[in-house]
């Protein structure tokens, strides 16, 4: 079982999320989950870095490559959740920090390349130059468009969303907060980072921070093009975020319902 697997299941069982591991075959899937009376279809995809790049590397790689190369991989097991019309979620793990998971890099890597709008006046050269918005563009391996003015034809439909997997720590935050409010107007690096660990170590003290605590959550991105589309009502977990494409503007948009 590989460490993102181990992940998800953690991830399932805390929130009491009835399911199946399914092995064997290859085209089976690896997770059937089972909660308000609907099944989910979930592939998870462990990212690891590639034994041809370098260990130490500088400079610039497309962020959207290794996405889309994952996404699809696992496009043809989404038949058999096609067919029986359930949703089918695809699963990312990131265990390289080569490999960047980011909401806008995801979103990117589904729907095209991400594009900035820059007006220019071209009759007053000394005007500056104003960004207009972010778009975006072409080869999203689930939207395909030649450019950003086009809405562009719909590809692999079967993937019901994308889903990022990662663990985070909660109670970092309290220690986030202390330390901001002290460290201000502090620019001495070392007096900085000695307040710093003696917060964490006072908060530690008072049970507020555990240091090694880690907790699964999932960053759930919508498909909008999809046969079976994903409920709002299956990865919403305390931590757990969601985002979906605003039909009217093409914007990416985070669900609340809390």
């Amino acid at each position: 079982m590989t460490i993102s697997e181990q992940l998800f299941d953690n991830y399932l069982r805390r929130r009491k999320v009835e399911f199946e591991i399914e092995q064997g075959v290859e085209v089976h899937p690896d997770r059937i989950l089972h909660l308000h009376n609907k099944e989910v279809i979930c592939e998870i995809r462990q990212l690891e870095r590639d034994k041809t790049e370098p260990v130490n590397f500088s400079g610039w790689s497309d962020p959207y490559s290794r996405i889309r190369r994952a996404i699809k991989k696992k496009v043809r097991q989404g038949k058999e959740a096609k067919n029986s019309k359930i949703p089918y979620v695809i699963v990312l793990f990131s265990n390289t920090a080569r490999v960047a998971t980011d909401n806008f890099i995801i979103q990117a890597a589904m729907y095209g390349d991400l594009s900035i709008l820059i007006d220019v006046d071209l009759q007053n050269p000394k005007s500056k130059a104003k960004v207009r918005d972010n778009v975006f563009s072409g080869r999203g391996i689930i939207r395909h468009a030649r450019n950003y003015k086009e809405p562009g034809q719909p590809f692999n439909r079967r993937i019901s969303a994308v889903a990022v997997l990662e663990t985070i720590n909660p109670t970092y935050k309290y220690v986030s907060k202390a330390s901001d409010e002290i460290i201000k107007g502090t620019e001495d690096l070392k007096e900085r980072l000695h307040i710093f660990w003696d917060v964490i170590e006072n908060l530690k003290k008072e049970g507020k921070y555990i240091e090694d605590l880690a907790i699964e959550k999932v960053r759930v991105f919508h498909n909008f093009y999809a046969y079976n589309p994903l409920g709002f009502d299956i990865f919403n977990g305390k931590y757990d975020e969601q985002y979906f494409i605003d039909p009217t503007n093409g914007r990416s948009r985070r669900y609340k319902d809390r």
